[in-house]
């Protein structure tokens, strides 16, 4: 049976971790896009994929 704040306390973890993951993403295509004019699109791709791994999951 799962608590009312156990239930806050994920959703507060999983909200910074959104926002972390968000803002990672944001520089990583900005970062992409600021260096060189136009970049792949399959390359953003793969940096993207490899540097999630990488993000500690929120513990479910």
């Amino acid at each position: 049976m799962s608590s009312p704040l156990h239930r806050h306390v994920r959703l507060i973890l999983g909200l910074i971790w959104t926002t972390a993951f968000m803002l990672m993403l944001a520089h990583l295509l900005y970062g992409e896009v600021g260096s060189r004019h136009q970049a792949p699109r399959l390359q953003q791709d793969a940096t993207v994929s490899m540097s999630v791994p990488s993000l500690r999951p929120v513990p479910i």
